[in-house]
């Protein structure tokens, strides 16, 4: 058989219990494939194979994923406020 391995999977599960396999494609993208949970008649698939973009990751070398967005504008906030705080001090 003449075949290319692109990617090894791991069984995951999800916050819901539900099981599905992912793995890196490589440096820039990842691969889910996802049971099809709306099946309906035979002839409906029953995965489906996505790629989709890693989450990128800090660019302080830290290697933590960046934040999602609602914390990044949490933390812009809560930093604004520290420092209106401080100056009404002064």
């Amino acid at each position: 058989m003449d075949a290319l391995k692109l990617a090894g999977l791991w069984k995951t599960r999800d916050r819901n219990g539900n099981v599905f396999l992912s793995g890196r494609l490589n440096t820039m993208n990842k691969i889910l494939i996802l049971p099809n949970t709306g099946k309906q008649k035979d002839e409906d698939p029953d995965y489906f194979f996505y790629i989709a973009p890693l989450k990128s990751r800090r660019s302080d070398g830290s290697g933590k994923k960046e934040g999602n967005p609602r914390d990044i504008h949490r933390n812009v906030v809560q930093d604004n406020n520290q420092k209106d705080s401080e100056s009404d001090k002064s």
